[in-house]
This record gives structure tokens, sequence and C-alpha cells, in this order.
């Protein structure tokens, strides 16, 4: 600004003897090590539970998916006896039987996923396979974000159509539609996230 001096500027430089300059050195090196390893033992932390988290959601999903299954078919041998006995279907139970059968496929899609064992042609994956590690590691990169990629359009589709359909319940049950759509939606973000477990375990 006009009228105003501007003030002299000094360097201090210190010699590499001094103990000044020791102590700062010192007190730098010893705070990046206490950054690094509080990093360390988070991301240790991190790979520790992320193990059991997943353990514990398939253990809860394979659970699900059984008594889905066992559940239905009670329905179906209960419908199969009103046929046989009382010559007399229940239009019910066909309706429940035909959610149970769409929510045990999507749910029983979760712990494929997790195992990596869905279908695919094994053929021509294991002829990558024989012909260079590299090849096969980009067929699964390739196979692993396509599936990343359409399970989270699944998603995206699925809470849409769910947040369209709260006025809409089923003809016999009188069951709104956003519970349908809401299992397809859980599921595939389940099987996002263990495809991204696959992938980390195929990096390591």
């Amino acid at each position: 600004m006009a009228g105003k001096q501007a003030l002299p500027r000094f360097r201090v430089s210190l010699p590499d003897g001094d103990p000044t300059v020791r102590q700062a050195a010192a007190l730098s090196h010893g705070t990046c090590m206490i950054t690094r390893g509080r990093m360390n033992g988070y991301l240790g932390y991190a790979g520790h539970m992320i193990p059991k988290i997943s353990s514990w959601i398939d253990a809860l999903v394979k659970g699900t998916a059984i008594t889905l299954f066992l559940l239905l078919f009670l329905l179906l041998l209960c419908q199969i006896t009103m046929r046989l006995v009382f010559n007399e279907a229940l239009g019910w139970i066909i309706e429940l039987a035909q959610y149970m059968l769409i929510s045990c496929v999507w749910i029983s899609a979760i712990t494929f996923t997790r195992m990596n064992a869905h279908i695919r042609i094994e053929y021509l994956y294991n002829k990558c396979a024989r012909l260079s590690r590299t090849l096969k590691l980009l067929v699964d990169a390739f196979v692993d974000t396509a599936s990343l990629f359409f399970l989270a359009t699944v998603v995206v589709t699925s809470t849409r159509l769910a947040a369209q359909s709260f006025e809409s319940i089923s003809p016999a049950l009188h069951i709104p539609f956003v519970y349908l759509y809401s299992v397809i939606t859980v599921s595939s973000a389940l099987m996002c996230y263990f495809v991204l477990e696959v992938m980390m375990r195929r990096l390591k």
C-alpha cells in the first residue's frame, strides 16, 4: 500500500549440527511414523473385520434361503393335497409361492456370487487360463466389472420401481409390490458387495 514501507525479510539458516534442527527432524519423523502406524492399524482392522462381516451376511443369507425353500415346499405340498383331496386350489397359495420362489432365487444368488460359482462358459475361461495368467486376469477383471455394472443398474432400476409401486398391491394377498422389488434391490446390492470382495481377493 502507498505510504507504507515494506519490511525487510530475513532468512535464518541453521547448521545441520544444530540441536534445534535435529529436534525438529525427529519430531517430524515421529509424527509421520505415528500417522503411518495409525493408517496401518485402521487398514489391518478393516481387513480383519470385512471377512467376518461377509461371513455373517453369508450365514444370514443361507439361513433365509433355506427357510424360504422349506416354506415353499410346504406350500406346494399343501396345494397338491388340496387339489387331490378336496379338488380345489387356493389362489393365495399360488401367488405366495411365486413371490417366495422369486425371493429364494435372488437371495440364493448372493451366496453364489460370494463363491464365484455363477454359470459361465468354462471352456473359454479355462482356455484363456492355459494361454496366459495375464489373459486370465484380464478376463476376470472384465467379467467382474461387467457384473458390477449390471448389478448396479439392477439396484437403481429396482429402487425406482419400488418407489413407484407403493400403492400397487397383489390381487390375492393384497401385499404391496414394494416388498418384492425391495428383495431385488437388497440382493443386488449385496451381490455388488461380494463382487468387490472377489476382486479384492484376486488382487492379493
